[in-house]
């Protein structure tokens, strides 16, 4: 997107001058940050989206998803190519143009997409091969519900099946259980008819929430270990799926089974973590993987891309529903943002930036 005005820095969202020249683009309104901080940096910027490139797709959004890593990066604690910043890595609308080379997603179609940058707007430009048309059986599906699956549902079924391998006899853990990607995990471990599911939360409000997700035992997150061991009397858990960190991810590893695998796909908790020597792991018979929606998106969209598409047939049918929390005016991204960051959220989160 190129700026047309400087937004004011006071944090307030307030509608900034807009001029454009003729045939640059199309105007649409977008949230972001010009520096980093607190949720108040969030501000309103009037900006134009240049008409889509060569095998590029222009969404008009209608909900963008509101997900952790867009609050690391408006802190400065992930990096971003250059401020000012739109966020935002998922959306689900209408394809409203598109550039050469594009055949087969006429105007008009409802789609969700991996954005990876600048979802926070009601305009945005895609590479086709992260757009995702919602046709056949999914043309039934809502674009809220759309725009809910595209990172969590995604993440859910490649960790569970690509990476961790689940399979009906596998015991396994999902720290962070109440929240949307938990609600997500537990609905996709079921299809996939594992043995024993075990959720760890943050608080005890949030126990009876992951129980009503599907988790067969909750505990608070520094119970992890001992309710493996319980439960499976002593051998470890088959998959820990880990996005919180810390003493989360050193718990979840020692609490593996022979053969093993931890799947590291965030760090809520902020905190860094011992990680045992590669000869350590070795001897232990457990093996950790990395899981990040973002760089795989980017780098190789094709991989991606099954897995996307299975969330999203998964949504079609029934199995696999993603209860979002609550739904915020592309506005009030901030107050979205420090709902997520109070660690107060039980489902997903949307902005609203456009007509559903």
């Amino acid at each position: 997107m190129s700026e047309t005005s400087n937004a004011p820095s006071s944090g307030s969202v307030v509608p900034t001058p807009l001029t454009q020249a003729p045939g640059a683009g199309r105007a649409c309104r977008a949230v972001g940050f010009d520096r980093t901080g607190g949720p108040e940096v969030l501000i309103r910027r009037d900006l134009v989206q240049p008409e889509p490139g060569p095998g590029e797709v222009a969404v008009r959004v209608a909900y963008a998803g509101v997900n952790f890593v867009e609050v690391l990066q408006r802190r400065g604690a992930v990096p971003v190519p250059a401020l000012p910043f739109v966020p935002g890595l998922e959306v689900s609308g209408h394809v409203a143009a598109v550039g050469p080379g594009i055949v087969d997603l006429p105007v008009g179609t409802a789609v969700a997409a991996f954005t990876i940058v600048g979802g926070y707007a009601e305009l945005v430009n895609v590479p086709a091969a992260r757009v995702f048309p919602l046709v056949g059986a999914a043309a039934g599906m809502s674009l809220e519900a759309a725009a809910a699956a595209v990172t969590i549902g995604t993440s859910a079924v490649a960790m569970l099946t690509e990476l961790a391998r689940v399979g009906p006899r596998s015991v396994v853990v999902v720290s962070a259980a109440a929240g949307g990607a938990g609600a997500a995990i537990a609905a996709v471990a079921r299809h996939l008819g594992v043995s024993v599911l075990i959720g760890t939360v943050g608080s005890a409000d949030k126990v009876q929430v992951a129980r009503a997700h599907g988790y067969d035992i909750v505990v608070p997150h520094a119970e992890l270990a001992t309710a493996v061991h319980r439960a499976t009397g002593g051998r470890g858990a088959d998959v820990v799926l880990d996005s919180v960190g810390g003493q989360v991810f050193e718990a979840g590893l020692a609490a593996l089974a022979p053969r093993g695998r931890l799947v590291k796909f965030g760090s809520a908790a902020g905190r860094t973590e011992s990680l045992p020597s590669p000869m350590a792991l070795a001897l232990a018979n457990v093996a950790v993987m990395g899981w990040s929606s973002i760089d795989l998106a980017l780098a190789a969209p094709e991989i991606i891309a099954p897995a996307t598409e299975k969330a999203l047939a998964l949504v079609t049918d029934g199995s696999l529903v993603i209860p979002v929390q609550e739904v915020f005016d592309l506005s009030d991204a901030a107050k979205a943002h420090r709902l997520l960051e109070g660690r107060r959220t039980t489902g997903k989160l949307l902005l609203l930036a456009g007509q559903a």
